[in-house]
Protein backbone atom coordinates (compact mmCIF):
# COMPACT_ATOMS: atom_id res chain seq x y z
CA UNK A 1 0.00 0.00 0.00
CA UNK A 2 1.76 3.14 -0.92
CA UNK A 3 -0.63 5.92 0.58
CA UNK A 4 -2.20 9.11 -0.36
CA UNK A 5 -0.39 10.89 -2.81
CA UNK A 6 -0.12 14.73 -3.41
CA UNK A 7 0.52 17.55 -5.83
CA UNK A 8 1.59 20.97 -4.00
CA UNK A 9 2.21 23.64 -5.66
CA UNK A 10 3.66 26.48 -3.76
CA UNK A 11 5.57 29.40 -6.15
CA UNK A 12 5.48 27.08 -9.51
CA UNK A 13 7.18 24.24 -7.52
CA UNK A 14 5.58 21.26 -7.49
CA UNK A 15 6.34 17.57 -5.55
CA UNK A 16 4.42 14.88 -5.18
CA UNK A 17 4.62 13.20 -1.65
CA UNK A 18 2.70 10.40 0.69
CA UNK A 19 0.33 11.39 3.48
CA UNK A 20 1.34 14.50 3.93
CA UNK A 21 1.65 18.52 2.25
CA UNK A 22 5.53 19.62 2.12
CA UNK A 23 6.17 23.06 1.91
CA UNK A 24 8.68 24.09 -0.49
CA UNK A 25 9.84 27.56 0.91
CA UNK A 26 13.31 26.41 1.97
CA UNK A 27 14.12 24.16 -1.55
CA UNK A 28 15.26 25.70 -4.18
CA UNK A 29 13.86 23.07 -7.04
CA UNK A 30 11.23 21.51 -8.36
CA UNK A 31 11.46 17.62 -8.45
CA UNK A 32 8.79 17.41 -11.34
CA UNK A 33 10.27 19.68 -13.96
CA UNK A 34 14.23 18.92 -11.95
CA UNK A 35 15.21 22.28 -12.57
CA UNK A 36 17.84 24.04 -10.68
CA UNK A 37 17.61 27.85 -9.56
CA UNK A 38 20.99 28.84 -9.82
CA UNK A 39 22.85 27.65 -6.76
CA UNK A 40 26.12 29.39 -6.28
CA UNK A 41 28.30 26.07 -5.71
CA UNK A 42 30.44 24.18 -7.83
CA UNK A 43 30.48 20.54 -8.28
CA UNK A 44 33.59 18.73 -10.24
CA UNK A 45 32.91 16.79 -12.82
CA UNK A 46 32.42 13.49 -10.70
CA UNK A 47 29.58 15.14 -8.34
CA UNK A 48 27.83 16.88 -11.34
CA UNK A 49 27.99 13.39 -12.68
CA UNK A 50 26.22 11.64 -9.18
CA UNK A 51 24.10 14.95 -8.94
CA UNK A 52 22.52 13.57 -12.76
CA UNK A 53 22.01 10.33 -11.40
CA UNK A 54 20.44 11.14 -7.59
CA UNK A 55 18.03 13.60 -9.75
CA UNK A 56 17.24 11.13 -12.46
CA UNK A 57 16.11 8.99 -9.90
CA UNK A 58 14.03 11.48 -8.55
CA UNK A 59 11.77 11.79 -11.41
CA UNK A 60 11.70 8.23 -11.38
CA UNK A 61 9.93 8.49 -8.05
CA UNK A 62 7.84 11.11 -8.91
CA UNK A 63 6.53 9.27 -12.12
CA UNK A 64 6.08 6.07 -9.23
CA UNK A 65 3.78 8.37 -7.35
CA UNK A 66 1.95 10.07 -10.68
CA UNK A 67 0.67 6.86 -11.79
CA UNK A 68 -0.02 5.42 -8.09
CA UNK A 69 -0.99 1.80 -9.48
CA UNK A 70 -0.35 -1.89 -9.28
CA UNK A 71 3.65 -1.25 -10.58
CA UNK A 72 3.95 1.65 -8.35
CA UNK A 73 5.48 -0.20 -5.78
CA UNK A 74 7.78 -2.56 -7.84
CA UNK A 75 9.29 0.86 -9.00
CA UNK A 76 9.32 2.41 -5.60
CA UNK A 77 11.37 -0.53 -4.57
CA UNK A 78 13.87 -0.81 -7.40
CA UNK A 79 14.28 3.01 -6.66
CA UNK A 80 15.32 1.81 -3.27
CA UNK A 81 18.46 -0.43 -4.91
CA UNK A 82 19.73 2.29 -6.70
CA UNK A 83 19.96 4.25 -3.99
CA UNK A 84 21.63 2.23 -1.66
CA UNK A 85 24.27 1.44 -4.51
CA UNK A 86 24.58 5.27 -4.83
CA UNK A 87 25.12 5.24 -0.61
CA UNK A 88 27.25 2.50 -0.77
CA UNK A 89 29.90 4.36 -3.24
CA UNK A 90 29.21 7.88 -2.14
CA UNK A 91 27.69 7.48 1.46
CA UNK A 92 24.63 9.91 2.01
CA UNK A 93 24.12 12.33 -0.69
CA UNK A 94 24.60 15.77 0.62
CA UNK A 95 24.00 19.39 -0.38
CA UNK A 96 27.80 19.99 -1.03
CA UNK A 97 27.89 16.99 -3.08
CA UNK A 98 24.42 17.08 -5.35
CA UNK A 99 23.05 20.59 -4.84
CA UNK A 100 19.57 20.89 -2.26
CA UNK A 101 17.36 19.30 -5.35
CA UNK A 102 19.64 15.95 -5.19
CA UNK A 103 19.49 16.25 -1.35
CA UNK A 104 16.01 16.04 -1.58
CA UNK A 105 15.72 13.59 -4.11
CA UNK A 106 17.58 11.14 -2.25
CA UNK A 107 15.58 11.98 0.66
CA UNK A 108 11.98 11.20 -1.38
CA UNK A 109 13.30 8.04 -2.34
CA UNK A 110 14.05 7.09 1.53
CA UNK A 111 10.71 8.62 2.53
CA UNK A 112 8.51 6.79 0.23
CA UNK A 113 10.70 3.46 1.14
CA UNK A 114 7.85 2.77 3.53
CA UNK A 115 8.27 -1.32 2.93
CA UNK A 116 11.76 -1.31 4.20
CA UNK A 117 12.00 0.66 7.62
CA UNK A 118 15.50 -0.67 7.97
CA UNK A 119 16.83 1.26 5.23
CA UNK A 120 14.28 4.55 6.30
CA UNK A 121 16.16 4.39 9.37
CA UNK A 122 19.52 4.22 7.97
CA UNK A 123 18.54 7.12 5.73
CA UNK A 124 17.19 9.09 9.22
CA UNK A 125 20.71 8.26 11.08
CA UNK A 126 22.42 9.33 8.21
CA UNK A 127 20.83 13.05 7.86
CA UNK A 128 20.45 13.73 11.28
CA UNK A 129 24.51 13.18 11.59
CA UNK A 130 24.61 15.69 8.42
CA UNK A 131 22.03 18.44 9.44
CA UNK A 132 24.51 20.17 11.72
CA UNK A 133 26.43 20.81 9.13
CA UNK A 134 24.00 22.05 7.01
CA UNK A 135 23.94 19.23 4.75
CA UNK A 136 20.58 18.48 4.51
CA UNK A 137 17.06 20.00 4.38
CA UNK A 138 15.77 20.45 8.05
CA UNK A 139 12.29 20.22 6.75
CA UNK A 140 13.37 16.86 4.61
CA UNK A 141 14.46 15.41 7.72
CA UNK A 142 11.01 16.81 9.86
CA UNK A 143 9.09 14.66 7.19
CA UNK A 144 11.19 11.56 7.73
CA UNK A 145 11.40 11.51 11.78
CA UNK A 146 7.59 11.30 11.49
CA UNK A 147 7.44 9.04 8.89
CA UNK A 148 9.88 6.73 11.03
CA UNK A 149 8.06 7.38 14.06
CA UNK A 150 4.65 6.35 12.38
CA UNK A 151 6.27 3.39 11.43
CA UNK A 152 7.40 2.31 14.48
CA UNK A 153 3.85 3.14 16.22
CA UNK A 154 5.13 6.19 17.96
CA UNK A 155 3.93 9.66 17.96
CA UNK A 156 5.12 11.92 15.69
CA UNK A 157 6.73 15.36 16.36
CA UNK A 158 5.48 17.53 13.44
CA UNK A 159 2.74 16.43 12.67
CA UNK A 160 3.04 15.82 8.83
CA UNK A 161 1.84 12.31 8.97
CA UNK A 162 -2.28 11.93 8.84
CA UNK A 163 -5.17 11.40 6.80
CA UNK A 164 -8.53 12.45 6.23
CA UNK A 165 -11.53 12.01 8.20
CA UNK A 166 -15.10 13.11 7.37
CA UNK A 167 -13.72 15.55 4.85
CA UNK A 168 -11.02 17.36 7.01
CA UNK A 169 -6.97 16.09 7.28
CA UNK A 170 -6.30 15.17 10.56
CA UNK A 171 -2.54 14.14 11.64
CA UNK A 172 -1.76 11.05 13.42
CA UNK A 173 -0.61 11.18 17.01
CA UNK A 174 1.73 13.93 17.89
CA UNK A 175 4.41 13.71 20.61
CA UNK A 176 3.99 16.85 22.93
CA UNK A 177 1.06 18.56 20.77
CA UNK A 178 1.47 21.75 22.91
CA UNK A 179 4.79 22.31 21.55
CA UNK A 180 4.51 20.78 17.95
CA UNK A 181 4.83 24.68 15.94
CA UNK A 182 7.95 25.45 18.04
CA UNK A 183 9.67 22.35 16.83
CA UNK A 184 8.08 23.30 13.18
CA UNK A 185 9.23 26.29 13.20
CA UNK A 186 12.60 25.08 13.63
CA UNK A 187 12.44 22.78 10.89
CA UNK A 188 11.29 26.13 9.03
CA UNK A 189 7.35 24.39 9.03
CA UNK A 190 3.95 26.79 8.95
CA UNK A 191 2.49 26.22 12.05
CA UNK A 192 0.11 23.18 12.26
CA UNK A 193 -3.00 24.55 11.67
CA UNK A 194 -2.18 26.52 8.67
CA UNK A 195 -0.46 22.86 7.82
CA UNK A 196 -3.89 21.14 8.39
CA UNK A 197 -6.15 23.59 6.74
CA UNK A 198 -3.51 23.59 3.31
CA UNK A 199 -4.25 19.81 3.50
CA UNK A 200 -7.44 19.54 4.06
CA UNK A 201 -8.28 21.88 1.16
CA UNK A 202 -5.89 19.94 -1.37
CA UNK A 203 -6.57 16.32 -0.16
CA UNK A 204 -9.56 15.53 1.41
CA UNK A 205 -11.58 17.42 -0.72
CA UNK A 206 -12.87 20.37 1.23
CA UNK A 207 -11.87 23.44 2.50
CA UNK A 208 -10.24 23.88 6.21
CA UNK A 209 -11.30 25.69 8.98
Amino acid sequence: HIGIWLVFNESNRKLLHGNGVIPMKAVCFGVLALVSCGATFQLDAADSSLRAQILALGEKDQAAMRAHDASSEAALKSHVVELKAIIKQHGWPTIAQVGTDGAQAAWLVAQHADFDLSFQLEALNAMEALAPKAQVNLADLAYLRDRVARAQGKPQMYGSQGECKNGVWQPFPIDKPESVDQRRQVASMKPIADYIAQATRMMCGAKGH
